[in-house]
């Protein structure tokens, strides 16, 4: 009995696998579509690399922008609007005080703060300068101005920006009401 066969169908009738058919045609496509996928994902990357490098550049551009000198009347505007909108509420003329101030600034002095005293009538000014001749003449201008009645320097601090800090108090000169007559 060694040779006794218990299957029912030949040996020449089994069944193959079709590869050729729609399967291998399915695991091409697909490997077609990912590897479609990866190029265009390749593409994608360096197309957004490029787009970082241009913000990069932009950005750089825009913080040398606020680094330049320029920065420092929108932090000096900023500060006068604060101070602006306290004295308004005090009912004084805020453009009339930073109008004679602004005037009187000498070109390196930089005004770093600005307080207005509504029980002394004082006007309190901290004060930046590249060196001691522009505190001096700064104080001289605000002195021979005839505009404040009171101007006190106080100590310089000397910073470790190469600038001159100095505070300055003002009392501008009482101005009576004049009647005019037509």
């Amino acid at each position: 009995m060694p040779s006794v066969n218990l299957t029912t169908f030949e040996e020449s009738e089994k069944k193959q696998i079709n590869i050729s058919g729609g399967a291998l045609t399915g695991l091409v496509i697909a490997l077609i579509l990912v590897v479609a996928l990866w190029g265009a994902l390749t593409i994608y990357k360096s197309y957004l690399q490029k787009n970082i490098d241009e913000a990069k550049k932009s950005y750089t551009g825009y913080l040398e922008k606020f680094k330049d000198k320029e920065s420092n009347d929108v932090i000096d505007f900023h500060k006068r609007l604060a101070v602006a909108s306290s004295l308004a509420s005090q009912g004084k003329s805020v453009s009339d005080i930073l109008s004679q101030i602004e005037l009187l600034m000498v070109p390196n002095v930089i005004l770093t703060s600005f307080s207005y005293d509504n029980a002394t009538s004082k006007i309190s000014l901290n004060c930046s300068a590249d060196n001691f001749n522009s505190v001096a003449k700064q104080i001289y201008v605000f002195k021979k101005s005839g505009i404040f009645s009171v101007v006190a320097g106080s100590s310089t601090l000397d910073s470790q920006a190469n600038r001159v800090t100095f505070p300055v108090e003002l009392k501008p000169v009482e101005l009576k009401p004049q009647i005019l007559k037509n």
